[in-house]
């Protein structure tokens, strides 16, 4: 495998997981469940820090 295709399979990875984690988001808004004190920006830097 090509370094271009582990890159794009990496990506394709991390972006899966974003529509999930959205998906179980958007259910649980749907539902009325919130978690308290959540930061985006928080989220973001984790993810960032993570890459």
């Amino acid at each position: 495998m090509t370094s271009t295709s582990l890159s794009l399979e990496n990506r394709k990875s991390k972006l899966e997981a974003l529509r999930t984690h959205l998906a179980q988001g958007a259910e649980q808004a749907s539902a009325g469940e919130f978690v308290d004190e959540f930061s985006m920006d928080t989220l973001i830097n984790d993810l960032d820090s993570e890459a």
